[in-house]
């Protein structure tokens, strides 16, 4: 059968009406088994709203999988009485951070994330922990979910200064995530252009250019202060993107400037070429003599 968009509900009803049958596996011996019945109501979501009684009492299941993907699957189900065991089961989750096991610490990671806002103050707090990997999957997931955790975004600066440069990359990017509304983080982030790992300095420039017009001085100066390629391309590529007339209006000089720059040249003149002022255009008119 081709799969098009006008297939997608019958899709979604035939596995709807698998959900008895999987109510009936999450109480197989197998851990295997339960764990990927979980994680199958879960994609069902709000249509295997009937396997939430089921899934409730599985959240006490002993294997470590299986109980984190009950809690993911009770997220996504979502009726109140699901999320409340879900939100119980956030600070197990968050121990399993600090799982060998590195499925253990993903399916961790996604059941956080599927949980969403509720899991943020207890996300917060885990930023306390010592193991420098627990922290960096923290903010992993306080990226994930993304928009509206604004709440997060005065201890997500924080971490741009932490020891572990995976967790400083990982805030950067959750900043970036979070979007408009954080120019809180705007001189963090700026400080963060001076990283001096070059995968923290490209994710700041990476968060820089979704903030927004707020940013522009910043990436301006990025742009001429760092002869980094992974830094300046992105820069280049940011300054575009925010796309406001005084966006555009600061950025001309500086693409103009990077023209010169053999390893950011083609990047900076398809980006002026998208702006297409007279002065773009007449630089790149230049370039070609």
């Amino acid at each position: 059968m081709e799969i098009g968009e006008s297939t997608i509900p019958a899709l979604i009803k035939a596995a709807e009406s698998a959900v008895p049958a999987l109510i009936e596996a999450l109480r197989h011996q197998n851990e295997d088994v339960r764990r990927s019945v979980a994680r199958a109501l879960g994609f069902i979501g709000e249509g295997a709203v009937d396997a939430a009684p089921t899934l409730i009492q599985a959240s006490k299941d002993q294997n470590q999988l299986v109980f984190i993907s009950v809690a993911e699957a009770l997220g996504k189900i979502g009726t109140p009485e699901a999320i409340k065991v879900a939100e119980s089961a956030v600070p197990a989750i968050i121990q399993a951070l600090q799982h060998q096991n590195k499925d253990v610490r993903g399916f961790a990671v996604l059941a956080l994330v599927e949980i969403g806002q509720s899991s943020v103050p207890a996300l917060i707090q885990a930023l306390q922990e010592e193991d420098s990997s627990v922290r960096s999957y923290v903010v992993q997931a306080l990226g994930e979910i993304g928009e509206g955790i604004v709440d997060a975004v005065p201890t997500l600066i924080q971490a741009l200064q932490d020891q572990d440069s995976r967790v400083r990359a990982n805030a950067a990017i959750a900043l970036g995530k979070i979007g408009k509304g954080v120019v809180d983080a705007v001189p963090a982030l700026i400080q963060a252009l001076q990283d001096q790992n070059g995968d923290v300095r490209y994710c700041a420039v990476e968060a820089l250019g979704k903030i927004g017009e707020d940013t522009v001085p910043a990436l301006i100066q990025a742009l001429q202060d760092d002869q980094s390629q992974q830094v300046r391309i992105p820069v280049v590529e940011a300054l575009t993107k925010i796309g406001t007339p005084e966006a555009i209006k600061a950025a001309v000089p500086a693409l103009i400037q990077a023209l010169q720059d053999k390893n950011v040249r083609i990047v900076a003149a398809l980006a002026l070429e998208k702006i297409g002022t007279p002065e773009a255009l007449e630089a790149i008119k230049n370039l070609d003599k």
